[in-house]
């Protein structure tokens, strides 16, 4: 992985973990999340909120923001919506593609997906170690926390990477089909299948069996089922079409 593709300002690069832009950006997702531990932190002990039968709100708060966060900039680097272009260079944008179309998926894109996002999850951890710590979770439970984020990062970005090689870089229909899987898996299966939706899975992890609202999921095995099978099977399709497109370009 040559130095250009992680530090680069490049059209040919999806998301240049290390380009000016993306660290911009996700400068900007360290200050909401030091606002969101600041705007929750207990400013009295732990006792006292037992005493009162209450949990401080800093573990679920932290998480929950962290993963939304990371799964929609994950879904933006997978698009190539990072690097900033004007009208003009989209529009003369026919005919180029990135490394990430050219090379394959399992030797190229899916080692960087990871690696961006363990990146993500490193500048975010002090935040969910602090409000892990301040609201009393296990060890059990953060490192729960921690691998749901992972997982469902991971997979709005392979999504979103599945839909640019079917539909193209910059089209309104892959703009919106990304939202689209974006909004179902974080938020409608909350009333379709609670069991896979990430967020109510981090509820339960904060209130254990005294959950105010939702179902208990007694356990979250059948999200990293699904999900993992999902990473899967997204990694297969996505080195076929990858595969597949070359050949066609090649032929041309």
């Amino acid at each position: 992985m040559k130095l250009d593709s992680i530090f680069g300002e490049s059209e040919r690069d999806l998301a240049p973990i290390f380009s000016s832009s993306m660290v911009s950006i996700t400068m900007g997702c360290l200050w909401v999340m030091a606002i969101i531990l600041l705007l929750t932190w207990p400013f009295r002990s732990l006792s006292h909120y037992l005493e009162a039968f209450r949990i401080p709100q800093t573990f679920l708060s932290t998480f929950v923001g962290g993963l939304i966060m990371i799964s929609y900039l994950n879904l933006r680097c997978a698009l190539g919506e990072i690097i900033p272009q004007s009208i003009f260079a989209r529009m003369e944008r026919e005919g180029v593609t990135t490394f990430e179309e050219e090379r394959d998926y399992l030797a190229y894109e899916f080692p960087r997906s990871l690696l961006h996002t363990l990146v993500f999850h490193l500048l975010l951890l002090p935040f969910l170690i602090l409000g892990a710590a301040i609201t009393g979770i296990s060890y059990q439970d953060f490192f729960l926390g921690l691998g749901i984020l992972f997982t469902a990062s991971l997979l709005c970005r392979q999504a979103a990477f599945f839909l640019l090689l079917i539909l193209g870089r910059w089209r309104v229909s892959g703009y919106v089909g990304s939202r689209l899987f974006y909004t179902i898996f974080l938020f409608a299966t909350v009333f379709m299948a609670p069991v896979l939706n990430p967020i109510l899975l981090l509820v339960n992890l904060h209130y254990g069996e005294g959950v105010p609202i939702g179902p208990i999921i007694p356990s979250p095995l059948p999200y990293f089922l699904v999900v993992l099978s999902a990473i899967l099977i997204f990694s297969v399709v996505n080195q076929w079409v990858i595969r597949r497109n070359n050949r066609q370009r090649s032929t041309l």
